[in-house]
């Protein structure tokens, strides 16, 4: 057979402007490979010409012996005139893509089979030069949309480019590699000076290889031999896997680690759905992720990316305060991130603390679809901000052609730019000078669709099981703190001797490592960890209770003392046997029968951060609020804040007032949603409710400090009940939340789908009232149909509030503008007994959900003891927007505090000052960022040697270090 008198390839256009860059997934790899495949040397040697295209549609083929290739969003334009055509021109026709098997090497070997000429050429043609020639033909197209994309004239000098590229594949033919690379490096050259003409900037190109467990081996081993700088995606959890399982690829990334060949970037111990979770757990995981990373490798990452889901307003502030260079807002997981104003943002949080980011989501290296979109991609990035940053995200060894074509152009000059790595991209890119800021409704988790078709076990009271260990965590470290500063005061007053026999630095420990399991079992497969949690932390309360200094003694009374851990003031209830009283005072007793036994309900008021102690003594029957109304009167609950209806139709709360009001704020029912199709954006209209049908209404625990009603009925749809609840309603005085105990029992099979839930409304009247939920501890306002909110939700209307503490429970949904349904059970939840919240007017509804979710500490019974005083407080906190999330006591030689660090979270997005005053006097005091590094110090009161004054921020999360 002859030689080919030219080689061509079909493209469904009229000509480059109109190429089509639309395509994705085997339609945009076989357009890529036909492109690139009559680019190979063998085929323009045989042709002595350089390669062209032809117009999809054409009858008639103009020269004889052609090549044309016809990738497979073109084979509909073969006519039958076109066919015959061919044939009388001998013209070979191939089609590519109409196969899995076709790939661009299967498609080349055709075409130079096909070819004696052809062939001949092909014996002397190194593979890896081939390859060359092949990246210069994806390089020519992409150069060629980019230029027609910024509304260029080509200015390439095709009659030179062509001779040079005639050249240089006739020397590869003829067994002269250098000669050959030479000649690509001028047609590489002519392309720069083509693109130079119009846009003299290079774009920045980042290769993001990503690593799971299952890529630890012998393709992250194979990635680290490539010349190009890239970067390495880890974990904490994956570093420390890596160096148990591949010494020597430690040893290799420490190598290009000094030669700045690689840059490791993440900085998580593990990806946790933060954005369900607490601020300290996100902290934690990134001190634990950055502390094993240095451990492993000797350096710690400067950029922060997570490929799963769970980027949130907060993060920002948390990044900065860690000194992280720069972040990439977005992630490799379903959901919804908001996208950046350009390619490089100063991404802002809700506390205006502000990072350098990436604003797009990175592109997958398989996907020829971005491959094929790469000269319009960065087209359009030059057209709105004048410079251009593409990323690539991979797993070890698995990237597609085009992708390897695009790193042979990279080692032949910049025509795309050079592959850097992320800190020297965050070095030399500039700040726009403005910040973008996106809320909570921006972000869209995938969480709860993932977990409902992965039947993931108990999907919403796992996440509820971690806020109440988290939060009996948190008391732990407080009582800790609170008794360690409480028994050097004592043992300064001479009241009792120093000892170092207490082991504060082990129950630090011990906390540590159930918070680092808490982290754990959050994402664990079965999440019944959780609940194995709970009793020991039990027993390490008992143990922290031990340092507690002890009562004086009362040998004809019984001491008791309550401890408050939050840095608000709380209202607590208690019982005790009927026939006592309390020494104090303050603290009114009231009679209740329960199960024919007479007991004596208690409320204490504690200050924040303090304690009560008292004695409880024998007495007389004396009802002392006999003149007092009580709490629970038929079917009404009522304390000096507000009264609740219970509806003896429904079961439910039928209405909540204020004292004087006739406005009804807010009721409730329990109900299933029936969904009739499967679709995560189905709305009310196309679903329906059960009624709510009650059966038998009792009270119990009625006395003039306390009250409860239950009800227990039937949820159905129309005739058929789908089942059971038994709704318990308590109110007591001095505190302005009802708890609602919620139990339902499943009658008949269950659907697992996203709209097929149990769930909680709340209906209100208004509709301009707002709704405002909590995102981590932050407040935020709530516009999106579905939304998170894991402590409270508050619906303010006019001058009235009303809040739903969660419990933890994190899913909701406004299914109107009224109405709001906290889903209870879907997917594959086992859980049917709940707890809710429903408070009236807290001005500070996180501290509140704080307080509500965190159990008391009473001692029941104190020894011998050295306290004079029955009251008091240990830290004082003067701003109740403020929620101290974390503490850490220092502690010397003896065993003393010698200073405390505390971290803070601004709840309410007001910005002001904190003044702290301690038990002990402050020596100094200075704020300092999250990874504990200076930042200044703090003014100190002349007068008053136990205040410190600190500054905050809206939102801000916040830590001050004492020395004592």
């Amino acid at each position: 057979m002859k030689n080919y008198n030219c080689c061509s390839v079909l493209i469904p256009g009229h000509s480059l402007d109109d190429f089509p860059t639309h395509h994705l997934g085997n339609d945009a790899e076989s357009l890529l490979a036909s492109w690139s495949a009559v680019w190979h040397p063998a085929l323009i040697a045989s042709s002595g010409k350089a390669p062209r295209w032809l117009r999809a549609g054409i009858d008639e083929i103009e020269s004889e012996q052609q090549l044309v290739i016809v990738p497979r969003v073109a084979c509909h334009a073969l006519n039958e005139k076109f066919m015959q055509s061919a044939n009388r021109h001998a013209a070979v026709v191939i089609r590519h893509g109409e196969h899995e098997s076709d790939t661009r090497s299967v498609l080349i070997e055709r075409a130079i089979t096909s070819n004696a000429a052809a062939q001949a050429a092909n014996q002397k043609i190194d593979s890896q030069l081939a390859n060359d020639f092949l990246a210069l033909g994806f390089a020519y197209l992409q150069v060629q949309i980019m230029t027609r994309q910024l509304r260029y004239s080509s200015n390439l000098n095709e009659p030179a480019f062509n001779d040079h590229l005639v050249t240089a594949a006739i020397a590869a033919a003829a067994g002269q590699p250098d000669s050959a690379r030479r000649e690509l490096t001028v047609c590489f050259d002519l392309l720069s000076n083509e693109k130079n003409n119009y846009y003299p900037v290079q774009p920045k190109l980042l290769d993001l290889v990503l690593v799971a467990e299952t890529t630890l081996g012998k393709s992250l081993t194979q990635q680290l031999d490539v010349s190009h700088a890239f970067n390495l995606l880890l974990t904490g959890n994956l570093a420390t896997r890596l160096a148990d399982t591949n010494a020597p690829a430690i040893v290799r990334i420490r190598e290009l680690l000094d030669r700045k060949q690689v840059a490791i970037v993440g900085g998580l111990q593990a990806e946790l759905p933060d954005p369900l979770l607490s601020t300290e757990t996100t902290i934690r995981q990134l001190a634990q992720g950055r502390q094993a990373i240095t451990k492993t490798f000797g350096t710690q990452p400067s950029v922060f990316f997570r490929r799963r889901f769970g980027l949130s307003p907060s993060l920002p502030g948390l990044l900065e305060q860690f000194d992280f260079a720069g972040a990439i807002h977005a992630t490799l997981d379903d959901g919804k991130v908001p996208i950046g104003s350009s390619s490089n943002i100063r991404w802002t949080g809700i506390d205006t603390q502000s990072i350098s980011a990436l604003g797009y989501a990175p592109h997958s290296a398989t996907d020829s679809g971005a491959l094929l979109r790469l000269g319009l991609s960065i087209g359009e990035q030059i057209d709105s901000a004048h410079v251009a940053t593409m990323v690539f995200a991979h797993w070890p060894g698995r990237v597609c052609e085009s992708f390897q074509d695009l790193l042979r152009c990279n080692a032949y000059g910049s025509l795309f730019g050079r592959f850097i790595h992320f800190e020297d991209y965050f070095e030399t890119v500039y700040d726009p000078g403005f910040g973008d800021t996106f809320n909570a409704d921006d972000y869209r988790s995938p969480y709860l669709q993932q977990a409902i078709t992965s039947q993931q076990l108990n999907p919403l009271s796992r996440i509820a099981d971690y806020w109440s260990v988290h939060y009996q965590l948190s008391s732990c470290r407080a009582l800790l703190v609170q008794s360690a500063c409480l028994s050097r005061q004592l043992a300064k007053s001479g009241s009792s001797s120093p000892t170092d026999s207490t082991p504060w630095s082990s129950w630090i420990a011990e906390i540590e490592t159930l918070e680092t399991r808490l982290d754990q079992q959050t994402d664990a497969t079965d999440p019944a960890g959780l609940q194995n949690l709970m009793p020991e932390i039990a027993a390490l309360r008992q143990q922290v209770k031990t340092g507690w200094p002890t009562a004086s003694s009362a040998p004809e009374s019984t001491r008791r003392c309550v401890v408050n851990t939050s840095n608000a003031k709380r209202r607590l209830r208690f019982t005790t046997p009927a026939s006592s009283s309390l020494t104090r005072k303050d603290i009114a007793p009231s009679f209740m029968a329960d199960s024919g036994q007479q007991q004596t309900d208690w409320i204490v008021e504690v200050a924040g951060n303090g304690f009560v102690e008292f004695s409880i003594q024998p007495t007389g029957t004396r009802d002392v609020l006999r003149a007092e109304p009580a709490v629970l009167i038929d079917n009404l609950l009522r304390n000096e804040y507000f009264e609740l209806q219970v509806d003896q139709v429904t079961g439910g709360i039928r209405s909540v007032q204020l004292h004087g009001g006739r406005q009804n704020l807010i009721s409730q029912q329990l109900a299933v949603r029936i969904s009739n199709r499967r679709s995560t954006d189905e709305r009310l209209s196309t679903a329906r409710y059960t009624t709510m049908v009650v059966d038998g209404i009792s009270t119990s625990n009625s006395s003039r400090l306390a009250g409860s009603i239950t009800t227990h009925g039937r949820l159905v749809d129309g005739q058929i009940a789908v089942a059971n609840f038994q709704q318990s309603v308590s109110l007591s005085r001095g505190v302005p939340i009802a708890d609602l105990d919620i139990e339902i029992e499943l009658i008949g099979p269950w659907r697992s789908d996203f709209n097929h839930y149990v769930c909680n409304r709340l209906a209100w009247k208004e509709e301009s009232a707002q709704v405002i939920a909590n995102d981590q501890e932050a407040r935020q306002f709530v516009a999106a149909d579905w939304f998170q909110a894991t402590n409270f939700i508050a619906i303010e209307q006019a001058d009235q509030s009303v809040t739903l503490l969660t419990g933890g429970l994190p899913f909701h949904r406004r299914v109107s503008r009224r109405m709001i349904d906290s889903l209870l059970i879907v997917g594959n939840e086992q859980r049917r007994q709940f707890r809710l919240g429903l408070g009236v007017d807290l001005r500070y509804p996180m501290m509140a959900a704080k307080n509500w979710m965190t159990p008391i500490v009473n001692f029941d019974s104190v020894a011998n003891g050295q306290l004079a005083d029955e009251r008091g407080w240990l830290f004082h906190f003067d701003c109740k927007n403020i929620l101290i999330t974390w503490w850490q006591p220092v502690f010397d030689s003896n065993s003393q505090i010698s200073g405390v660090q505390i971290r803070c979270r601004e709840t309410e997005g007001r910005a002001g000052q904190l003044t702290i005053r301690c038990l002990l006097p402050i020596v100094s005091a200075a704020r300092v960022n999250l990874a504990g590094v200076f930042l200044r110090a703090l003014d100190l009161e002349s007068t008053l040697p136990n205040q410190a004054t600190v500054e905050f921020s809206g939102n801000e999360c916040f830590q001050v270090s004492i020395n004592l």
